[in-house]
């Protein structure tokens, strides 16, 4: 699912795909995202995470009703 406030900067966009490599441990290591539009040009986006430190505690945050 996209997130809303995402979706509204995706004006234009044909598809996307996006390819997700995981170490041995499950950890995202390597994340490769292209965007097509219509009219064949493309964004390729590449994203690597290495240097892992230890593990944190992560909480979800908070839903504000308003």
């Amino acid at each position: 699912m996209i997130d809303p406030a995402a979706a509204s900067h995706l004006d234009g966009i044909g598809s996307v795909a996006s390819d997700v490599w995981l170490d041995g441990q499950g950890r995202v290591v390597h994340v490769e995202q292209r965007f097509f539009a219509p009219d064949g040009s493309a964004i390729h986006n590449t994203l690597t995470l290495r240097d892992f430190g230890a593990p944190t505690d992560v909480a979800a945050p908070g839903v504000v009703a308003g």
